[in-house]
Formats: structure tokens, sequence, C-alpha cells
């Protein structure tokens, strides 16, 4: 999986493995964001080999902390959104309900990418979740993914259009993304695994093709 850092930086590093062996995929929800409700109900896949604790965990409103790859701890969403802050998985289905971010910033794309062109028509602030909620403990991670690609929630504090190419060791990122004001989903796809390309496009529906998967942190 690719490995980057988004927000700072709107690609945020992950070095987790794409969850392989499931239960039979659970249909994803295909409501719409609205407001502060991203998703109400969408169903969840466990691994088949995960721990039965894992089935057992419900409160994953945490995001994690890096540092050079390494896995620091978490911190609560409520240090950096304001109410509400909900991210729960109850009865296999995940509720997840955000209101608008503390801080929100300019996207550096200069400093995210060796080689860099690329344009955000309305100069639109961010902010980014990343990709991976967790328990308080961080050792279970909720996470929006399917083959070769991931999503991520990102808030823009009005509608724009990002859109070019930018190049640094390792990756390459296509950006074809439109934005609207309030909370979208970043999806992420992996279009060539070979030289690592990756294309990433936006919506405020859940992407085909990708489920809410709760895993276990190696």
């Amino acid at each position: 999986m690719k490995n980057k850092i988004l927000l700072a930086a709107l690609v945020i590093a992950l070095v987790f493995g794409m969850v392989s062996c499931k239960n039979d995929p659970a249909a994803p929800d295909s409501g719409t964001i609205s407001g502060n409700t991203i998703t109400s109900g969408a169903a969840v896949t466990y691994p088949d080999d995960i721990a039965e604790a894992a089935k057992n965990a419900t409160d994953f409103s945490y995001l994690g902390e890096w540092e050079n790859d390494t896995f620091k701890g978490t911190v609560p969403i409520s240090n950096m959104i304001n109410a509400p802050t909900t991210v729960t998985v109850s009865g296999g289905k995940v509720t997840i309900e955000l209101g608008e971010p503390k801080y929100l910033e300019v996207p550096d794309f200069i400093h995210w990418y060796n080689t860099v062109n690329i344009t955000n028509s309305a100069v639109a602030k961010y902010y980014s979740t990343g990709s991976t909620f967790y328990t308080s403990d961080g050792k279970y991670y909720l996470r929006l993914e399917g083959k070769n690609s991931f999503a991520e929630l990102v808030y823009v504090d009005k509608d724009t259009k990002i859109s070019g190419q930018g190049k640094t060791t390792g990756f390459t990122d296509n950006w074809n993304t439109s934005l609207k004001k309030g909370w979208n989903y970043l999806i992420q796809n992996n279009t060539n695994t070979a030289d690592n390309i990756w294309s990433i496009t936006a919506s405020t529906k859940v992407p085909s093709g990708l489920e809410w998967i709760v895993g276990e942190r190696n």
C-alpha cells in the first residue's frame, strides 16, 4: 500500500496491508453524506481470523499519531473536530457523525511532492481525518477500503476542484477531485501497482467496491 502522509498532507501515511481473508463481503452503505452525518448503519466486515475482542469493540473515535512510519499512539477526534465526534460500531453497523474541524489549512502541495503541477480552483482550506479510525488503545482500527484502494474523510470550507499530478520518490498521484463544502470521501485507487501510480477522486457517497473493515493493528 502507498506509504505517505496526509494532514499535514492530503494523503496519509499508511503501512497497513490490505485485509485479504474476509467473511462474505458486506454491502457498503449507499447513503450520501448529509451535514454532520457521514454514515448511519453501514455494514462492517471482519477478517475471518480476527480476535473475538475486535468484534466487541465499539468506540473508534480516535486518530493515530505516527512518526517516521512508527505508531506513537492515539488522540481523541474531539481534539481536532467540534462535536459531534461519533465513530462507533454496534451490532455490525457503523455510525459516523462529525462536526466542523477546529483547524483548517490550504493544501501545501509544493512540500508534499518533489514534482508538482496541481491546482486548487477555489484555494479551499481543508482538514483530513486520514483513512483510519482507532480504538483508544490503538489495537483495533476501522477503515473504508477495497482491492488496491481506500478512502478517507476530508473537510473543505468551500466547493473546489483539485486537479493535476504530483510525483515524489516511490509514487505518483493523479488528482481529479471535485470537493463539496463540508465532508467528502477522498478516494485513492492504485491504478498501476507496478509503478505505484494512484488516482485520487472525491465523492459524497460511499465509493463502489469499498467496504468498512474492522482490523487489528500489527
